[in-house]
């Protein structure tokens, strides 16, 4: 592995972390894009990889806003294992479309689209106070199919399933930001070592390019958790979103033959 690569990926690992701390995103949204478009891996190994690095976010990040205080256990233990099975089923699916390189384009595009327009939704819409609480509402069933959604998500495209877990926990379970970010953390660790190991499993995962960046990103996200009361998240959110869109369609678009 060249120099060059090796500290891409240091810093590709940094942003991300840094990010997937601050934001609670996993990461996923900016390792992915970087390894596909300026390393030139396919995509199947870059959502492989990806799926090994967020492991080092999410323990990272989990670790930070359980400190902070930002973590709900009791709705962790519910989303988790729901999130376990889901990505078990979304393996199960990546696995059968991993060959058709198009394919996994076009999906990985439409699931970034949704997640990066709900990033600008809520930084347009989260302008005023946010509410204080250290436990979330919500039913058994809601906990649930949260947790194996987001799970899903995570085994078809190697991201965190922030993109169902925080919209889900702020409006349907009355979390603040914060809590659902920590949250949203603290859940998606499980799913990505279910996600990892299968991954690995697959061999659709660049090991040492994995744990390098990985290792990247544990560091980022200490500073993202510990900076989150400090910045205003909303801004964060609307900007990134709109970065994520392009990067969205400029997936989608290389199923056609495109490029932008």
């Amino acid at each position: 592995m060249e120099t060059y690569t090796i500290i891409i990926f240091l810093v590709t690992g940094l942003g991300g972390g840094l990010l997937g701390g601050l934001l609670g995103i996993g990461g996923g949204m900016v390792l992915m894009p970087v390894m596909q478009f300026v390393l030139g891996y396919p995509p199947q190994v870059a959502v492989g990889t990806t799926m090994l690095a967020v492991v080092f976010t999410a323990a990272s990040g989990t670790w930070q806003h359980w400190k902070l205080g930002n973590v709900d256990w009791k709705m962790v233990i519910w989303i988790a294992p729901a999130g376990v099975l889901g990505v078990l089923a979304g393996s199960a699916l990546f696995h059968f479309i991993k060959s058709d390189t198009g394919l996994v384009n076009l999906i990985l595009g439409i699931i970034l689209l949704l997640a990066s327009c709900q990033m600008v939704y809520e930084g347009v819409r989260r302008n005023g106070p946010e509410p204080v609480c250290r436990e979330m509402g919500g039913g058994h069933g809601t906990r649930l199919g949260l947790g194996a959604g987001a799970g899903i998500l995570a085994g078809i495209s190697g991201l965190g399933g922030g993109a169902i877990l925080l919209p889900g926990f702020t409006f349907l379970c009355g979390a603040s930001m914060r809590l659902a970010v920590g949250t949203s953390m603290a859940s998606f660790l499980w799913y990505a070592l279910a996600g990892a190991g299968l991954k690995i499993f697959d061999g659709v995962t660049d090991i040492p390019a994995g744990l390098i960046m990985g290792i990247a990103t544990a560091v980022g996200a200490i500073g993202g958790a510990r900076i989150v009361p400090h910045v205003p998240g909303a801004l964060l959110k609307l900007l990134f979103g709109v970065v994520f869109i392009y990067i969205s369609i400029k997936y989608i678009v290389s199923y056609f033959g495109m490029t932008i």
